[in-house]
């Protein structure tokens, strides 16, 4: 999935390049590894960069996820494909409706279903118990077979 961010990354190395003298040109080609325009939120964008900090292989965002028939049912905001263990940032207002919240159940029961291994986050865990997220996550990762 391509976003504004992703495009505009040629022009600004491109602007880079023709300065080669300009200050800071070291961290921002650091910032520009870390840029990915498939998160839909800064918290997204947090949870992804909390996780690479802390040496987890770099997550894919918006993670397509297939059925049982093998037709798309979701997308998850992160995670590794290869492993099939994912992150969902559920912010305060998946718990507002009973619409929302017999969604949310039903699509996590389709992830257990389909062999998704998925950290629901909430903000409490990814500001401040952030041991216990990565924690989870390298569980995950290992009950999955990962060699990370």
């Amino acid at each position: 999935m391509q976003s504004p961010a992703d495009g505009a990354r040629p022009d600004i190395e491109e602007v880079a390049a023709a300065h080669p003298r300009a200050g800071g040109l070291r961290r921002l080609r650091e910032a520009l590894e870390l840029v990915d325009g498939g998160a839909e939120s800064p918290p997204e964008t947090h949870l992804r960069l909390l996780l690479i900090r802390n040496g987890f292989p770099r997550p894919e965002t918006q993670v397509p996820v297939l059925d049982t028939n093998g037709r798309l049912f979701a997308h998850l905001d992160l995670g590794w494909a290869e492993w099939k263990v994912g992150f969902e940032y559920d912010g305060q207002w998946h718990g507002d409706s009973e619409e929302q919240r017999n969604y949310d159940v039903n699509r996590y029961a389709m992830y257990f279903e389909t062999g998704w291994r998925v950290v629901t986050v909430d903000k409490t865990l990814l500001y401040r118990l952030t041991a216990t997220l990565t924690g989870r996550a390298w569980e995950y990762l290992a009950a999955a077979g990962a060699s990370v």
